[in-house]
């Protein structure tokens, strides 16, 4: 996918599933969302995974509390491992 040419130069991607939710108000004033919920959500969540850099790298959250922990971690992570020594 798009994140392997990013991966293939060494960086870790951290990434962030925030599930969209569709209402039965949007389903019911456009057909639209029904294929937003049937066709393009079911695929996300495997999809963006991969993009991440494996295990510990891939959050997903359902609320705003739970993006708001999510999004702490992450950065939690990064700031850990921001610091390397190269030769």
């Amino acid at each position: 996918g798009g994140c392997r040419p990013i991966k293939s130069k060494g960086y870790s991607m951290l990434v962030l599933n925030a599930q969209y939710v569709i209402t039965s108000t949007d389903l019911a004033e456009q057909s639209r969302y029904g294929d937003i919920q049937n066709i393009v959500l079911p695929a996300v969540p495997a999809n963006i995974q991969a993009c991440s850099s494996g295990t510990g790298y891939f959050y997903s959250a359902n609320s705003p509390a739970q993006i708001t922990a999510a999004v702490t971690s992450m950065f939690a992570s990064a700031a850990n491992n921001l610091a390397r020594l190269t030769h």
